[in-house]
């Protein structure tokens, strides 16, 4: 500002003819505007800016411009004086055009207003409210048991409503349901209604052949100690006869003890190869042919109704207050079998165990060691925010407000949402907030530092504030604008758990965001007033070790208050000077304040030596190391996408259940020897069809989506009845087709049919069937009192309300195994539905209404595997969407949003090719991760559209050149945070953190190497300069124009 008009007009001639160029290819060859050259006038630029404000150089500058203007006019023609003076017209309107556009930008940002007024001066009050809020959302949470785990409320989670599988499924579970409330707390005998969750599966391995005599009785040893856990005839399955005792499992021991040859034991092996009753002790690999075997297992029932130990309280049947039921097994008897069987070993041979209650158990026992790891987590995010940060006030607290979040978003989702379901998928979701909390902590925190580089904005914290709040709130809005959207992209989800986990997602990121940007700031302005610079000092960096995280922006500070002594002592030199020449008498006049001119002088200058050594890598070195080699990374990239989507389109639905423990975890390896290494014969693991008549709808109107426990109100079919002779008659074909069909497994008990055990029944009481009258009362009588009729009521295959018959059920055991992947299971559903559409339309009116489904969830679970895929298409379809919109608005560019879209989509091509390297397949966590990706992506790249289409520079090199400068320590920053965070669950057993692991880690240097690389080499090769792109420019050229022609 005090250089003379001359001057300016001279640097405006030469400028003319390169006004802030970007180096091209020709002139990088002959070192004429290359990037080092354009970086080294940039650099003597800044550097005669700051030496003009010396007044012997500005004097001898003006002198010496006067004789050089001198000079050209004496010897130049008329002809180049005019096409000279037009040039440096043309130079001198461009560069004072581009330095007014610069000047009134930065006065735009660094204008206060009332909020960034009310952070420096009672930015207190705001943390305060923020911690009333936590306080008063936390004791809500505390006082109404908001964060209890609903187990309750976990049951078939994460089956489709909508499909008609699941519809089935839920008719039969209400229909039990609505019967249980029926019997009027009638109390069913204690311990006789087997539980299949409570069964507990006990398998011996050994290195040769298990079947010898001394093995056999090594197994009996064995499962003599299983009985003799404590509690154990409290929970076992009971006899019928009295006195009750504890009914014998399948064991091989109490099949083979009385076998004490071991040529007798091998022919009695021989022969039970071709009993399928027998296979269940055998493995794949034993035939008659080779009668040996290296595992063997038993199989054990307990039961319910129990007896709460607490209050001596019997349970009217297993399904009253099953959970409480279940707990009480749990405690009282699993934990101590858990303690029995583990490591354990006897006489060479290795116990495994499996069971719903010891793997449950295993399951929170192995819970509790992974979460230990977020610990871990969050401890080296506070570590890396303090060093980064380079203070220990803004990294710890900083970072524990993180925590603030979570009580507040606890109360909306339980309250507002109503959701009372939470799952392990929800907690996940920390280990994306400390990424992103970071994230947007050194993005105000490094534009805040930044400031320091503007000598206006050093002493002014109002301006700071404002230029720091106004660069820093746009940058994070946009990034927690579309991480929230890509978590609530999967709100929309139409099974339920990952529905609610979008919701809380996005919900807690909202929250976050609104707390970093009313608290996060006081923090910074409370720092900047009473710690920095004050509470540590050079002296205290030395002696105390706690200050040292101080030291870098101590010496920083001191470098700035150097500068500006040493420059007031300039300024002080020439007005001396001054005074002198102009008073030779001696006279001295009103000294000018240093200051003053001095702020005068610097207008909105950087200053070099604020920026640290990571700002200095990207503006120096980064861009230049990028624009060298644009075009080469560019192709490498292009092609390795190529690549990855030949690879992804690999990517299947599962076609094993997907592993929740890694395979040599003990009690998992004996859930896939179970699965896997055994003959499959009529007492193993099976899927259990049940066909039903007399239900005819079911209300689901007034239950919740987020209730899976409730299942709605049961309509039973007015036209069911068994009183006419044809219809028993047509029961009993149905089930003598079953036998005689192929649709069961192999086995002598693989159907249970009520109506044969009525008809011996009725044989024995000699009375004809089918019978002509009175078959109703006699049904009745004989589930009241005869064991088989209590019994298979009790299962509910006959079933009365208020001495009506209301429903029927028959039991088959198919060939299809549970938990086995979609297209195993298809083929066996597809005959059943065929099978029951054939006997509906050959059977009499009344008996019309039937339907199959699954005793479990097998055949519902078919659907979410399909539903997993859409799920996630349909997700990415709306986060990408979503984030091409929010990218236009936010920097208002076209081109840009287009750029970081394509950033957006390579990064998923390449983690959809990675998984499939990876042997994965596409299963809940690939599926809910394909979303979440997208949240995590677009951060970076959207951080460096933004700061390049806000730098004031008129050519694209330049640009990135700032963008990269202004924005690649935060990215950094946040990718080491997140690494950070996601690493430690590499160390966790459960196979779902260790997938998130990889998730997380490679997502992030997929966005390094999209939004460092990939997007800057586009930017260099065709990024928009000037208006190009500009939405504003595109609506008011063709939008506005369009309007005028037409009112025209």
């Amino acid at each position: 500002s005090n250089m003379s008009e001359e001057t300016q007009n001279r640097q405006a001639s030469t400028q003319a003819a390169k006004p802030m160029a970007r180096p091209d290819a020709n002139e990088a060859s002959n070192g004429e505007g290359s990037p080092e050259k354009v970086q080294i006038e940039m650099s003597n630029q800044k550097e005669e800016d700051r030496t003009a404000n010396n007044a012997k150089v500005e004097d001898q500058n003006q002198n010496k411009g006067k004789e050089e203007d001198k000079n050209l006019k004496e010897k130049e023609p008329e002809k180049n004086k005019d096409e000279g003076n037009e040039k440096e017209d043309i130079g001198k309107s461009y560069v004072e055009k581009w330095k007014a556009h610069q000047r009134e930008e930065f006065h735009n940002q660094t204008v206060p207003w009332c909020f960034s007024k009310w952070i420096v001066k009672y930015g207190c009050v705001n943390y305060g409210i923020m911690l009333f809020i936590v306080f008063i959302t936390g004791w809500l949470t505390l006082a109404n048991n908001y964060t209890e785990n609903t187990e309750d409320q976990r049951e078939n989670a994460y089956l489709i409503e909508s499909k008609e599988a699941t519809q089935r499924y839920y008719k039969l579970l209400a229909a039990q349901d609505t019967i249980e409330e029926a019997r009027q707390g009638g109390i069913t005998p204690l311990q006789s209604q087997p539980v299949d969750f409570w069964s507990f599966m006990l398998i011996f391995e050994t290195s040769g052949n298990i079947f010898t005599p001394a093995k056999i009785q090594t197994i009996g040893e064995i499962e003599k100690e299983f009985k003799s856990i404590k509690n154990f005839e409290k929970y076992c399955y009971l006899t019928e006869e009295s006195p009750k005792k504890c009914r014998d499992g399948l064991s091989p021991y109490d099949k083979y003890k009385d076998t004490t040859d071991q040529d007798a034991l091998t022919e009695r092996v021989k022969e039970d190869c071709e009993n399928p009753g027998a296979w269940f002790f055998f493995a794949r690999s034993t035939s008659k042919d080779k009668p040996t075997s290296s595992i063997t297992r038993s199989y054990y029932d307990f039961a319910g109704p129990i007896v709460d130990p607490d209050t001596g309280k019997q349970f009217n049947d297993k399904t009253d207050d099953d959970d409480k039921q279940f707990d009480l097994i749990t405690e009282h008897f699993g934990e101590h079998f858990v303690d029995w069987a583990e490591d354990y070993s006897k006489n060479g041979i290795d116990l495994y165990y499996f069971g719903f209650v010891p793997i449950m158990i295993v399951i929170f026992d192995v819970l509790d060691h992974d979460m230990a790891f977020t610990m871990v987590s969050l401890l080296f995010v506070i570590v890396y925010a303090v060093c980064h940060l380079k203070s220990a006030f803004l990294g710890i607290i900083g970072m524990l407000q993180v925590v603030m979040a979570f009580p507040i978003t606890y109360f909306i989702y339980k309250e507002i949402y109503g959701i009372y379901f939470y799952s392990t998928l929800n907690t996940m979701v920390i280990y994306v907030l400390l990424g992103i909390s970071a994230d947007n902590f050194f993005i105000f925190t490094d534009a805040w530092v930044q400031c320091l580089a503007y000598e206006k904005l050093k002493e002014d914290l109002d301006k700071r504030m404002a230029f720091t709040y106004r660069r820093a709130v746009k940058a994070i809005t946009t990034t927690s604008s579309t991480t929230a959207c890509a978590f609530l992209a999967t709100a929309f989800s139409n099974m339920m758990p990952i529905a609610s986990f979008g919701l809380f997602a996005s919900t807690l990121v909202i929250v976050n965001y609104t707390i970093t940007v009313t608290c996060y700031p006081v923090l910074l302005a409370f720092h900047a007033k009473y710690i920095a610079g004050k509470i540590c000092t050079k002296f205290q960096c030395k002696k105390y070790v706690c200050c040292c995280l101080f030291k870098e922006e101590v010496q920083q500070e001191e470098e700035r208050r150097r500068m500006e002594r040493e420059q007031e002592l300039e300024y002080e030199e020439k007005e001396k000077k001054r005074r002198e020449a102009a008073n030779p008498n001696g006279q001295v006049p009103q000294r000018e304040d240093s200051k003053r001119l001095k702020r005068k002088a610097s207008s909105f200058r950087e200053t070099k030596a604020a920026y640290g050594c990571m700002e200095k890598f990207f503006d120096e070195k980064w861009n230049l190391w990028m624009y060298k080699g644009r075009f080469v990374l560019l192709g490498i990239i292009v092609i390795y996408m190529i690549i990855c989507i030949i690879l992804a389109t690999g990517l299947s639905t599962p076609t094993e259940q997907e592993s929740m423990l890694p395979d040599d975890f003990p009690i998992w390896k004996a859930f896939l020897m179970a699965r896997n290494d055994f003959k499959q014969g009529e007492n193993d693991w099976a899927v259990n069809v049940r066909i039903i008549w007399g239900i005819d709808s079911l209300d689901r109107s007034d239950v919740s989506k987020w209730n899976t426990k409730e299942k709605g109100d049961i309509s039973w079919d007015k036209d069911f009845s068994l009183e006419a002779p044809e219809m028993q008659q047509r029961i009993l074909e149905i089930c003598k087709e079953l036998k005689n069909g192929d649709l069961l497994r192999s086995g002598d008990n693989v159907l249970t049919c009520f109506m044969e055990d009525f008809e011996e029944y009725l044989e024995k009481e000699e009375i004809a069937f089918p019978m002509q009258t009175g078959f109703t009362a006699k049904l009745k009588e004989w589930t009241e009192n005869e064991d088989r009729g209590k019994i298979l009521a009790n299962e509910y295959y006959v079933n009365f309300i208020d001495g009506k018959l209301v429903m029927i059920q028959l039991n088959a055991i198919t060939k299809a195994i549970p938990m086995k992947p979609r297209g195993t299971n298809l083929p066996i559903w597809e005959q059943w539905e065929d099978f029951v559409d054939k006997i509906n339309k050959e059977s009499p009116e009344g008996l019309k209404g039937a339907f199959q489904t699954s005793q479990d969830d097998a055949w519902p679970w078919m659907d979410v595997e399909v539903a997993l895929v859409k799920n996630a298409i349909t997700g990415m379809l709306i986060s990408v969407s979503f984030a091409f919109v929010v990218l236009v608005v936010a920097t208002l560019n076209i081109v840009i949003a287009a750029y970081a879209t394509l950033s957006i989509a390579g990064i998923l091509i390449c983690m959809l090719a990675m998984m499939y390297m990876c042997g994965w397949e596409f299963g809940i966590v690939e599926s809910i991760s394909c979303v979440i990706l997208i949240g995590f992506s677009v951060d970076y790249v959207v951080h460096l559209g933004e700061h390049y289409t806000e730098a004031l520079y008129p050519d694209k090199f330049n640009k990135m050149r700032e963008a990269l400068k202004q924005i690649g320590i935060s990215i950094v920053g946040g990718a080491i945070t997140t690494l950070g965070a996601g690493i430690p669950l590499f160390f966790c057993i459960i196979t779902f953190f260790d997938k998130f692991a990889v998730i997380i880690v490679a997502t992030i240097c997929y966005s390094l190497l999209f939004s460092l690389v990939f997007f800057s080499c586009l930017c260099h090769i065709a990024g928009p300069q000037e208006e190009f792109g500009d939405i504003r420019v595109i609506f008011r050229k063709y939008i506005c124009k369009k309007k005028n022609q037409q009112i025209n």
